[in-house]
């Protein structure tokens, strides 16, 4: 299955079906794509990462894709100064694809009851492409 068609199957089951925020989506998508399986933990602990609790921060599908990295960058016996590198290049390249890094800009309307479902889903498809991209053109894998 080419990236296109998995991105999109998998951010139905995931962000639409299956209700996981962003941080959980891609999360779940990269342990699929690159089969590396996580523990449910892993998972559990993104569960927080939708803007950092709604608050509008840090946009879950940076930091899903950032803690992917370091748990396979750790896992290989990669150091910090590696794992900074390639969690670095993945920012700059999503701040100047997306203008931000942050749900406050990228989800200007918040997190309101009358948000449409899956506002963010646009936005996450392309976010997944990028990564996707940018890990298979990396030497992690």
């Amino acid at each position: 299955m080419n990236n296109k068609d998995f991105i999109e199957e998998k951010i139905n089951l995931y962000f639409c079906t299956l209700d996981h925020n962003c941080a959980e989506t891609v999360l779940e998508m990269l342990s699929e794509k690159f089969d590396f399986p996580l523990d449910k933990q892993v998972i559990y602990a993104a569960a927080a990462h939708n803007g950092l609790g709604q608050y509008r921060a840090q946009c879950g599908l940076i930091t899903g894709a950032v803690m992917f990295i370091g748990i396979v960058a750790q896992s290989q016996g990669r150091d910090k100064d590696y794992i900074n590198a390639i969690t670095y290049g993945l920012a700059e390249i999503f701040d100047k694809s997306f203008g931000a890094l942050d749900c406050r800009t990228l989800r200007p309307a918040g997190f309101k009851e009358d948000n449409p479902p899956n506002i963010c889903k646009p936005l996450a498809i392309d976010a997944l492409a990028l990564i996707i991209d940018y890990i298979e053109n990396s030497d992690l894998f």
